[in-house]
């Protein structure tokens, strides 16, 4: 690299005019006054990110204020030539120029007939380019009614679980289509609505912080948090696309779906509508996994639309986007509980059902302004959510001394809250509840968030300030017909309505100077204060109609039912268990970090963020007759140091957290008898020790390209002084009485193996695999109701490890992979009767994609979920799972035909083993049905 001292960094991008897209490989050549050459070279395809702008090429002219030439040639486009005044500061390292665009030359395309050729080369599904990982999305074979979603479970070592994407186990914390947010908050609608078939690529790299951005620090991988951009083939970056599905299954499923997408090279607006009563992400044909996670939400019929809009200025020094939505939805859940709690001296065992319906609905709007000068970036973020929701439950359950013999799945609560009940069973039980449930909330929360960069003229120093200021305002109406009955035959009946409203405002003031060092990058460092002011108002009213009588036990009144005046409602207040707060809270800290420091080993830098914090923290709090008003102050140092260099680095950081003022009360509060909650004034602050290791390999090639990639990542976390609950248990009355208390002894480490990467020179076998161990030692207090010469402390050591491997196989229109997944913990405690836990949870299976006669295509996978090891011998199953569909396109009509779980193994009983206990519950979901669907595709380009 030349000489700082000598020369300056000027640094661009190269763009098609029509699709934006970064041309590569053309030539540039720069010229002086005296029309001297004084710099050559060629752009790349691959742009990076230089001087808080994105380019594709950097050339070194000499360090003088200058007027220069710049004329570039490219393959199949028209010359371009400009004229540049730069003028140069002392330390300045780089200069940025504008982006330059160039326009495609129009000739006339002369038709040339082909001879049929077979193509059988396969195409490459995944490189690296730097630090950021390209999939190409023509690699994979996906169905033409495939979204986004499915297109993305296909990727090597990538996971989406619900709208959750992980990279390597690293969550994605945005998604984005051509490298702006697209339905911002709320990403299942991209991943949901939009074709497969439009996709280009995807990119997977860390989003610089924008400090980091803005100042030139070079960010140590592995801690800036992901992004996944969506680009979008050249056919569709202008014109419009539509598609509709239309779908109808067996057991009463239903689905229509409309999305229709217009895009100019300065705007877009991306509207959709999604009507169901399928709310699973089941998709035949690929790796994803089935989990019961997905179908814990009973039945729904879900309603949502919304749009998208973008739009830029002829120079986009001016850009407004964001997106509104509203949805509706209604559920009706249906759970049934079969659980056990693992105590001393025997354990007790639980039977409870709920049936439920609930409505809500909401509107949201993202929305982003921002605006570039030369020097000064703006960004505001307006945002504003509504949200309202109608519940309406009925709860029963008992708790038991002994296990229930049953018939049938909720035998003992039918025989139970029949009349007469079953003798046997009142002998056995410990509490018996009914519980009806009415419950109304709405939310208004607004967000007002913004930032200037400012970079001072002829220098690479520069200034951040942000702000970000909320306004949250929730009103929460709860009613209950509560009726409690104990073995010893009392009777505690409450008809509760409890009337909450809670105000939230936030304030946070953020600036930050950072000093980029001299020309040979010495001594750069950052330096700020950021400011938090946090209010928290809190009107808690709980009301006890059954003070009256025709409230009581033997009126039958409905749930939700209240006096006609105030006045009476205010007399049935539940002093006890009402309550009033005021909590403001105010953090300064000073942020940025230390000037990097070379360590005489292994070429190692180092570099110290400070971490110093003042806290001021206030509460009035009002409950019955309890007043009390607290203040405490606290400076804390919370340091981060990172040491590394390249692709390996250890990260070590102190993290301070308080308990809740409302935690270190001496207050108990009784509204649920069951369970009963006390504060401690004596909690201690919780400090967090944490140390994370990472180290990359990667192999490049000339035009920094790498087809493989390894990563090895690992952590050890210390908790002194942890929260934990001190649980008392009346074994007799089943009541659980918790206080937090501090403890001892919790800590936990993990370790992380991952390769990806494509092992032929053919490109046809892409393998993915992650090995993940780790070990937890957690310590928390029980304790039984008069057994009171017992330890109570109760220790867990739980080792687990976790393999999951996908080989993928693509040889023209046909692919085949198979899959691997293993989880097993092993699982001791200090209790003298805990019984050692080791179990396994294996899934192994294959998926296909075929081309079959008469142009039909079939997609089909099969899994078999196995489970071993668990004490309960009901629990080890093994379940084969085969999902499958076939397709057939009659010009932009695409008929798909989908059959999920044709074997009918799958359960909708989900069943949970940990150190507490053991729980097992059925859902009214539906896991096996049978669809047909009707899409239609649309797509109008423009005239050129």
């Amino acid at each position: 690299m030349p000489s700082f001292k000598d020369t300056i960094m000027v640094c661009s991008i190269v763009k098609d005019e029509f699709t934006g897209e970064v041309i590569g490989n053309a030539a540039i050549r720069v010229y002086d006054e005296q029309n001297n050459l004084i710099a050559q070279g060629k752009t790349s395809s691959q742009p990076s990110m230089n001087n808080n702008q994105l380019a594709n090429f950097t050339l070194f002219i000499p360090r003088r204020n200058n007027t220069v030439v710049f004329k570039i040639t490219a393959d199949n486009y028209e010359d371009f030539s400009h004229t540049y005044q730069l003028k140069v500061g002392a330390r300045e390292k780089y200069i940025n120029i504008s982006p330059i665009i160039l326009k495609k030359k129009h000739k006339k395309i002369k038709e040339v007939k082909l001879d049929e050729v077979t193509v059988t080369t396969s195409k490459i599904k995944m490189v690296m380019h730097g630090d950021t990982i390209v999939y190409n999305a023509d690699a994979f074979q996906l169905s033409n009614g495939s979204m986004l979603d499915e297109l993305i479970r296909r990727l090597p070592g990538v996971q989406l679980k619900g709208n959750q994407i992980t990279v390597n186990g690293k969550f994605v914390s945005s998604l984005l289509v051509n490298g702006s947010d697209f339905f911002k908050g709320d990403p299942a609608i991209a991943l949901q609505n939009l074709p497969a078939y439009t996709v280009n690529k995807l990119k997977v790299y860390e989003r610089k912080d924008n400090i980091a951005e803005f100042a030139q620090q070079k960010d140590i991988k592995g801690m800036a948090p992901l992004v996944m951009d969506v680009t979008l083939k050249r056919q569709y970056m202008q014109g419009m696309l539509a598609n509709a599905d239309l779908g109808m299954g067996t057991k009463d499923r239903w689905m229509s779906r409309l999305f229709a997408l217009r895009y100019t090279k300065l705007s877009r607006i991306g509207i959709f509508a999604n009507l169901n009563n399928i709310n699973d992400e089941r998709a035949p044909g690929t790796n994803g996994e089935w989990g019961t996670a997905q179908l814990e939400n009973g039945t729904s019929i879900q309603k949502k639309v919304g749009a998208d809009y973008l739009f830029n200025n002829k120079d986009r020094s001016f850009e407004f986007s964001g997106n509104t939505t509203f949805a509706h939805e209604n559920t009706n859940q249906q759970s049934i509980v079969s659980s056990e709690r693992f105590l001393q001296g025997g354990n007790t065992y639980g039977r409870s059902r709920n049936y439920g319906k609930e409505t809500e609905s909401w509107i949201m709007s993202m929305n982003t302004i921002k605006k570039n000068w030369t020097r000064t970036k703006l960004e505001i973020l307006p945002q504003f959510t509504y949200y309202k929701n109608t519940t309406n439950n009925l709860v029963q359950s008992a708790t038991l001394s002994v296990a229930p013999n049953e018939k049938y799945r909720g035998a003992s609560l039918d025989s139970l809250f029949a009349s007469p009940a079953s003798k046997q069973l009142k002998e056995a039980m410990l509490n018996q509840l009914s519980d009806h449930q009415l419950n109304r909330m709405r939310y208004y929360d607004g967000n007002l968030s913004g930032q200037i960069q400012w970079k001072m003229p002829q220098s690479p120093d520069g200034i951040i300030l942000k702000t970000e200021n909320r306004y949250f305002n929730k009103k929460n109406e709860n009613a209950s017909i509560y009726d409690l009955n104990y073995k010893n035959g009392v009777q505690d009946f409450r008809n509760k309505y409890n009337d909450k409203w809670n105000l939230n405002l936030r304030t946070i003031w953020d600036a930050c100077y950072y000093y980029n060092g001299t020309i040979d990058f010495k001594y750069s460092f950052s330096a700020g204060l950021k400011y938090t002011h946090i209010y928290d108002k809190n009107n808690n009213d709980l009301f006890r109609l059954d003070k009256y009588a025709e409230y009581g036990g033997a009126s039958n009144v409905g749930v939700g039912y209240l006096p006609s005046t105030r006045d009476s409602l205010q007399r049935a207040i539940d002093a006890d268990n009402s309550f009033r707060s005021h909590i403001n809270k105010d953090r300064y800290e000073l942020t940025g970090r230390t000037p990097s420091i070379k360590l005489p080993i292994f070429g190692l830098h180092a570099f110290l963020s400070p971490g110093v914090n003042y806290r001021s923290e206030r509460i009035d709090y009002t409950r019955g007759a309890y007043k009390k008003k607290m203040t405490r102050n606290l400076w804390s140092l919370e340091p981060t140091l990172f040491v590394g260099k390249d692709n390996c680095h250890f990260k070590y950081n102190v993290k301070k957290v308080l308990p809740e003022l409302t935690d270190i009360l001496d207050i108990t509060t009784t509204d649920n008898p069951l369970n009963l909650w006390s504060g401690n004034p004596n909690l201690k602050n919780t400090d967090i020790h944490r140390i994370d290791f990472f180290r990359g390999f990667y192999k490049y090639n000339e035009n920094f390209t790498s087809r493989r990639a390894i990563e090895i990542k690992a952590y050890w976390q210390l908790m002194r002084n942890a929260i934990g609950q001190y649980v008392t248990y009346d074994r007799n009355t089943g009541v659980v009485h918790s206080t937090p208390m501090n403890i001892n002894g919790n800590w936990d480490m993990g370790a992380s193996f991952d390769f990806n990467g494509i092992l032929d020179k053919k490109n046809r076998f892409t393998l993915s695999n992650r090995t993940e161990i780790g070990y937890i030692n957690s310590v928390d207090y029980v304790a039984i109701e008069g057994e009171s010469g017992k330890d109570p402390r109760s220790s867990v050591r739980t080792a687990k490890a976790n393999e999951t491997v996908s080989l993928d196989y693509s040889f023209g229109k046909y692919s085949f992979g198979a899959k691997l997944r293993c989880a097993y913990i092993h699982a001791e405690g200090s209790r003298e009767d805990f019984k050692t836990i080791n179990t396994a949870d294996v899934d192994y299976g294959l998926n296909a994609t075929l081309e079959l006669p008469l142009k039909l295509r079939l997609f089909t996978d099969i899994t078999l979920y196995s489970r071993y090891g668990y004490s309960d011998k009901s629990m080890n199953t093994n379940n084969l799972v085969w999902n499958a569909r076939l397709e057939r396109t009659f010009g932009k009509f695409t008929v798909m035909a989908d059959g999920f779980d044709l074997l009918g193994k799958l359960s909708n009983v989900r069943k949970v083993i940990n150190a507490q206990g053991r729980t097992e519950t059925w859902y009214n979901t539906v896991p096996r049905y049978a669809m047909l669907h009707i899409m239609y595709k649309l797509h109008f380009k423009p005239k050129r």
